[in-house]
């Protein structure tokens, strides 16, 4: 991932296309075909009594249509009884395995908006309604879940390279591309969602704004490589592009917290950064899609600020020794002096903030990671963690109650990595040879990065 400035949340690893198949819940292996839906069934038992209407369409609502809906990143919608039923075996193996819904946060550390964890008697019903009779049922008997189902982006504008790129360089190619921005009034991005178009080669996607005053050297930038785009290794190549919004595996993307977005000027160029890694497969070509949610003013402007240790960036400082299974690796720092400068002087110094989401990335080896907030007066906040890290389902997390940080406060990382031979990257079909790891933009590299989306 870049270490640009952010303002959101994240690598393609070999196993990204494994895990759409994951999240299909192995669909090779569904016996479950499109045949004909059944009647509703009157009565059998518990399990023939369970009907979509009834009790399994409030649950995909609330828990499965982020992601399982028209034109996500799922594989199949879940927003009709016709693609629950034609999908119910995949449905229920997931569901049983656990695998679906994904939801990495630990309960022990905070509450989130949104959750998709599912109980033992949701699951329970899924599992039942899709290995019986997967009834239809009678649509009156709906019951809107109680709890809302996160809000759907509304596209107002989809930007896209003019045509696909495919990657030159392996196993690793950074190269950005210069999209126009044909506003004419100031608009605030209020949500966004990044569509990659060959998810087995891209790493991560990072959409920036490029202020007009720096739109003559992007453009100098774009001119002078003779390929679609512009190698850019790092960042974009201009110190004040400001991040928009990100994507790496397992990011839905969608609206932002309610009254806040991110203000784009007229003028202004949006660049996005792709990160491709050929090393699992063929380069094939891109054309990645960025969709975006726009108003006209909001209640107050916001920023994502990144987290990490500067010198394990600048120094590379992060040492990660061969073979250790547990290398710990942590930051606490007090921002309030450095908030405007860290935020696009979204944020004030020496004023207090609110943290609305929390993000974490790492790459293969990261095993656990958290961040913190701990108050002046010693009192300790969880913001996020996340106890079995999986590179495949990366994301940001609403606060059910926003953290306030005040001057004096300090915000702490801390990631577990597991460089012994059972955590390693594969490259090339075969896992990559167990050594000294630090941080570093590769996918074989490792970082220990968080997010916060945070507003005055």
């Amino acid at each position: 991932m870049s270490t640009d400035r952010f303002s959101s949340p994240v690598c393609s690893f070999p196993g990204w296309a494994a895990a759409l198949a994951l999240s299909a819940g192995i669909l090779a292996a569904c016996s479950s075909k499109s045949s004909a839906p059944p009647a509703p069934t009157a009565g059998g038992g518990a399990a023939a009594a369970l009907t979509w209407h009834h009790d399994v369409r409030p649950i995909a609502e609330e828990k499965c249509q982020s992601c399982h809906t028209d034109g996500g990143f799922a594989p199949f919608s879940l927003k009709t009884y016709k693609t629950a039923f034609d999908n119910r075996g995949a449905i229920a193996s997931a569901v049983e395995n656990k695998s679906m819904p994904p939801w990495p946060p630990s309960a022990a550390c905070n509450s989130y908006q949104h959750d998709r964890s599912l109980t033992d008697a949701q699951r329970a019903a899924i599992v039942a309604w899709a290995r019986g009779d997967a009834a239809e049922g009678d649509p009156s008997m709906y019951v809107a879940p109680q709890n809302a189902p996160a809000p759907a982006l509304r596209v107002d504008k989809s930007l896209a390279a003019s045509a696909a790129y495919s990657p030159v360089e392996s196993p690793d190619e950074y190269r950005c591309f210069v999209l126009d921005w044909d506003e004419t009034t100031t608009k605030y991005v209020t949500g966004l969602r990044i569509k990659p178009g060959a998810v087995a080669e891209v790493h991560h996607a990072i959409v920036f704004q490029i202020a007009p005053a720096d739109v003559a050297a992007v453009q100098a930038l774009d001119e002078k490589d003779p390929a679609l785009g512009y190698k850019c290794f790092g960042g974009t190549g201009v110190n004040t592009a400001g991040w928009i919004g990100g994507w790496a595996p397992g990011t839905a993307g969608g609206a932002f917290p309610e009254g806040s977005g991110i203000a784009v000027v007229p003028g202004s160029k949006i660049v996005v950064q792709m990160h491709y890694n050929t090393a699992n497969a063929p380069p094939s070509p891109d054309k990645s899609t960025v969709e975006l949610q726009l108003a006209d003013s909001v209640k107050t402007r916001a920023a994502v600020v990144k987290w990490a240790n500067p010198n394990w960036v600048r120094s590379h400082t992060m040492n990660i020794p061969a073979g250790d299974p547990d290398s710990t690796q942590s930051f606490a720092f007090a921002p309030a002096a450095f908030m405007g400068q860290v935020s696009d002087n979204i944020l004030q110094n020496n004023a207090p903030f609110t943290i609305w989401t929390a993000s974490l990335h790492m790459h293969a080896r990261g095993v656990k990671g958290t961040l913190t907030i701990t108050h002046a007066d010693g009192t300790k906040e969880c913001a996020l963690e996340i106890d079995d890290w999986s590179f495949h389902w990366q994301g940001a997390y609403a606060l059910k109650t926003p953290i306030v940080v005040k001057p004096g406060d300090t915000l702490g990382i801390e990631c577990h990595f597991d460089n012994s031979g059972k955590r390693q990257p594969v490259v090339n079909g075969s896992p990559a040879p167990v050594g000294p790891v630090n941080w570093g933009e590769t996918t074989e590299d490792e970082m220990c990065l968080g997010f916060f989306y945070a507003t005055p």
